[in-house]
């Protein structure tokens, strides 16, 4: 089995919730804010790094987003890109004359069948050594301290930085610069290292995850529910007591008991990372 780091987290959080996004590939046709938000972020930092490429013809795939997760994305993205162009603290790295940037990887996990993938931003050059990059947005809500925390214990810089020293590049860790939605925007530069025993352990814990998303398959098929954790947003209602997650109307159903009136405000999720065929 391939597997990426949204695949691995969406299975730990909600099993559920998993099966019906990347087993049956149901998502909402208008992505969450916040999600889209930083989508738009991210596309406009590839357009961004592809320029400096000199990559011509960029095709980006449409993405559902709402018309605030547009402004907000494009104004942090100004912000961003206003911060950071001619700043040399933090500078795109080379191979070969190649700018390490949107470097995907298809990564077999030692004495195991199953392989990592994924794509990330770049390697940049900070503080005189690389660091896998990457951008994220964030509400006005947030703290920087708030930050530090999310990403010291989040499972994708495990899995970018396993990815980059297997390619080859000797990262130190994982480099997030944070454009938040503070009037004026804040800018966060925040560091994330992991130790060579957490990078080896979470290769591990990947092997088990590909095989207990098999086992789930084997045991149980992927038409009746798998368990459901009652974890944020499902314990996160509105003011006035109604759901905020968009599958609430359709989790903890068979999926072939579905109307078409059920699955109204879904669509067919597009496999970016060529999985599918992989993991049938």
């Amino acid at each position: 089995m391939k597997i990426d780091n949204s695949r691995y987290s969406a299975f730990w959080a909600n099993p559920e919730l998993y099966r019906l996004t990347y087993e049956k590939n149901i998502v909402p046709i208008i992505v969450p804010y916040y999600f889209g938000r930083g989508i738009l972020m991210h596309e406009l930092n590839e357009k961004r790094n592809k320029a400096a490429m000199s990559v011509k013809n960029l095709k980006a795939e449409p993405q559902r987003l709402s018309d605030k997760s547009k402004q907000m994305g494009t104004a942090l993205f100004a912000a961003f890109k206003q911060r950071w162009d001619g700043d040399k603290s933090i500078q795109l790295m080379h191979d070969d004359g190649r700018p390490l940037a949107e470097v995907a990887f298809d990564l077999p996990i030692p004495g195991s069948p199953h392989h990592i993938v994924g794509k990330f931003d770049e390697i940049v050059q900070y503080k005189d050594a690389a660091w896998v990059g990457d951008t994220k947005t964030a509400n006005a809500k947030t703290t920087e301290g708030k930050k530090k925390v999310e990403f010291g214990y989040a499972s994708q810089p495990l899995f970018y930085i396993n990815a980059a020293r297997m390619l080859g590049y000797p990262v130190k860790g994982m480099l997030y610069r944070v454009v938040t939605e503070h009037v004026p925007p804040k800018h966060w530069v925040i560091e994330s290292k992991r130790t060579d025993y957490q990078l080896a352990q979470h290769l591990v814990s990947v092997h088990q995850t590909a095989e207990t998303i098999l086992m789930y398959r084997r045991a149980f098929g992927v038409d009746k529910p798998w368990p459901h954790l009652w974890s944020y947003p499902c314990n996160y209602p509105d003011w006035q007591g109604n759901p905020t997650c968009e599958y609430a109307g359709i989790c903890g159903r068979p999926t072939s008991e579905l109307s078409e009136e059920d699955l109204a405000s879904f669509t067919q999720r597009i496999d970016h990372l060529g999985l599918e065929e992989e993991n049938v």
